[in-house]
């Protein structure tokens, strides 16, 4: 899933001037995200469950918010100062996700106004800009939207993986890693007219370091598009 801004979250011109908060979502939630949800209620009503094992855990407010334009990058950005939520008590809870919003009314007791924001599962996106046969051990591909710890699973359609060699710092434009691999019952997706086992340049991949399973499609410009169930 990665980051998903809520449609009605698009209308926050408040992210200065306003009070943006975050809680953290369960692994026992059975919340199925969609964008034209609005407001922390919908979150709740439709199978949400917040985290609540551990006694400690308390929403948490931004701090140092901060909106600019980089022109070099030709993007809108967002900052804020790293979320503390301190040291959470061993539980039988996992956090699934966290979920920011605006704050309506001064307090939280009135989800039905709050508004949703954005839901990060902490997964990113990696895009390839190049070629990767089976025995390669870089990859090149779109900047990464966050850091990658060493050991990282990267797995593709049809069960081929690879792992990172290294931690590699956001932005990185360049993955070092194991050499591809696939097990005798799984296969490469590629294009009905390529003969050879490659991963086409501008293909979507996930990167999921806990693993997980995958769904192919094609977009219309004929490319093989991998997006996470």
């Amino acid at each position: 899933m990665s980051r998903m801004i809520f449609d009605h979250g698009l209308q926050l011109a408040q992210f200065t001037s306003g009070v943006v908060r975050v809680l953290l979502e369960s692994h026992t939630s059975t919340y199925v995200p969609s964008r034209s949800h609005q407001f922390v209620s919908d979150f709740l009503s439709n199978g949400g469950v917040e985290l609540s094992g551990p006694a400690s855990y308390a929403r948490q407010t931004l701090t140092g918010k901060t909106a600019a334009a980089d022109t070099g990058k030709h993007q809108f950005e967002l900052d804020a100062a790293d979320v503390a939520f301190g040291t959470l008590e061993i539980s039988t809870q996992r956090i699934k996700a966290a979920i920011y919003y605006l704050e309506i009314g001064g307090d939280d007791s009135t989800p039905a106004d709050d508004v949703l924001w954005l839901r990060d599962d902490g997964k990113i996106d990696i895009k390839l800009t190049a070629a990767a046969a089976l025995a390669a051990t870089t990859l090149y591909v779109e900047p990464i939207a966050a850091d990658l710890r060493d050991g990282a699973t990267i797995t593709f359609s049809g069960g081929g993986t690879c792992t990172l060699d290294g931690d590699h710092a956001k932005g990185a434009d360049e993955l070092t890693v194991s050499a591809l691999a696939t097990s005798a019952a799984a296969r490469w997706e590629v294009a009905s007219d390529v003969d050879t086992v490659a991963i086409l340049p501008g293909l979507d991949c996930i990167a999921i370091p806990q693993n997980g399973p995958v769904n192919i499609a094609f977009d219309p410009d004929g490319l093989v598009v991998f997006k996470q169930r």
